[in-house]
């Protein structure tokens, strides 16, 4: 870890996302990329981030990542692609990972009912498929750093 909090390699930055999943399930949708929290929960307040866009404003020194990529949000996840692809992870690992329908997938495959957003639950669903992808890829994760 960087004096400043921000992560030095691929593998603290996933561990970074967990936990901000985990800590602010209002704020976790994996369907969208980055988008206002309050449209998805009342209750709810700044931003709310699928897994690449946690890896983008985890990373990122802007307090607002969305005027940062006002030119879309697919931009988020060009940026966050572009980290694991420097660490050799696979497109198809990408794209299930960052995948809007990640955590559905996931719970159809575990033959669970889809927790609704912003739940505690569903935010635990976000973890588990981060964590799963982090096991797979932990060596490669471990050894890349993240440039400033």
């Amino acid at each position: 870890m960087k004096t400043n909090g921000k992560p030095e390699t691929l593998w603290e930055l996933c561990e970074q996302v967990c936990e901000a999943i985990r800590m602010s399930p209002k704020n976790y949708t994996q369907e969208t990329w980055a988008t206002d929290a309050r449209s998805l929960n009342e209750e709810a307040c700044g931003t709310a981030y699928c897994r690449a866009g946690w890896m983008v404003a985890l990373t990122s020194d802007e307090k607002d990542i969305l005027s940062k990529y006002h030119t879309g949000s697919l931009n988020i996840c060009i940026s966050a692609s572009n980290m694991l692809k420097r660490a050799g992870v696979v497109d198809r690992d990408i794209d299930t990972l960052f995948s809007g329908a990640a955590v559905d997938r996931q719970c159809y495959r575990d033959g669970i009912e889809v927790p609704d957003q912003g739940t505690p639950e569903y935010a635990e669903q976000g973890v588990k498929g981060m964590r799963e992808f982090m096991e797979k890829w932990e060596k490669q994760l471990k050894e890349t750093k993240i440039d400033d």
